[in-house]
């Protein structure tokens, strides 16, 4: 099972494996830039790593 399908598990509240190797990654990764946007201060360098978590938003 790929990642888009077990996403799909989880948005549809079907049973899923949380402990997948593959959700620990993406777990992880979102973690770690939680965690570097947490810590940074400078307000463009936030702008940059909000971006990286999140994509491209608004218009």
């Amino acid at each position: 099972m790929n990642l888009e399908e077990k996403f799909a598990f989880m948005a549809t509240g079907k049973p899923y494996d949380d402990m997948d190797p593959l959700l620990l990654a993406v777990r992880d990764e979102a973690t770690a830039k939680t965690d570097a946007l947490n810590n940074e201060h400078d307000p463009a360098k936030r702008n940059a790593l909000f971006r990286k978590l999140v994509g491209q938003t608004g218009v």
